[in-house]
């Protein structure tokens, strides 16, 4: 009885079917195809450009690299910033301004005109109606004690009457309490010290008078 052995599996036959085509064998004279992946281009980007140009030195020519990138994109339009803000105060007054306020309200021009003529508020055409054309500044410096109104009234007192131009700075404070009561309540406040200072500005300075010696009757009599 004769045994037969099964071939090993590399010796099997398979038979193609009919739905796979074998491969195509290629003839002698035939370079057999090669399947390779295509290779990116050497070519620098235009967005590697920047960074090449950094790492090199400035010495190197780069015209080279320039012919390679892209066409360059036009540039941008200078931006047009908005307009600035106006200031969130009005700007102070001049004299000048001051005068033609008053002018145009004597001629009875509405206060919206005279706003858009001359470019300032309405708050700053009623102080130019009541206050002086030439206001004190209180933005800088210590504010003053005795404002200026208050010095012309002052002076306005002294020339009331001859004997007080006699009286010496640090009376005048006591003297105003007996004789002008709404001038006192004013300067209640304010010192000696005050008090000269305001009194040099308008120019008044303290001096010695020479003594004189009594007049006799019959004098006294010619003078009077």
């Amino acid at each position: 009885m004769a045994m037969y052995t099964p071939l090993p599996s590399t010796h099997i036959l398979r038979t193609p079917s009919p739905l796979q085509t074998p491969p195509s064998t290629p003839s002698s004279g035939e370079i057999p195809p090669q399947h390779t992946t295509p290779t990116p281009s050497r070519e620098p980007t235009p967005q590697f450009l920047p960074y090449i140009s950094s790492r090199l030195p400035q010495s190197q020519d780069l015209q080279q690299l320039q012919g390679a990138q892209a066409p360059q994109q036009p540039h941008l339009q200078h931006y047009a910033y908005p307009h600035q803000p106006k200031a969130p105060y009005a700007l102070p007054t001049t004299r000048d301004q001051r005068l033609q306020i008053r002018t145009a309200l004597r001629f009875g021009i509405p206060h919206k005109r005279i706003s858009e003529v001359l470019g300032v508020t309405q708050h700053q055409i009623i102080t130019a109606s009541k206050g002086p054309l030439t206001p004190q500044r209180h933005r800088c410096g210590n504010k003053p004690a005795i404002t200026t109104p208050q010095r012309a009234r002052i002076v306005q007192w002294l020339k009331a009457s001859p004997s007080r131009r006699l009286l010496r700075f640090d009376q005048l404070h006591d003297k105003l309490q007996l004789d002008s009561p709404e001038l006192f309540r004013e300067l209640k406040h304010s010192g000696v010290k005050a008090i000269k200072t305001a009194m040099e500005l308008e120019g008044y300075k303290r001096k010695f008078v020479p003594g004189k010696g009594c007049l006799t009757v019959c004098e006294d009599d010619v003078r009077t």
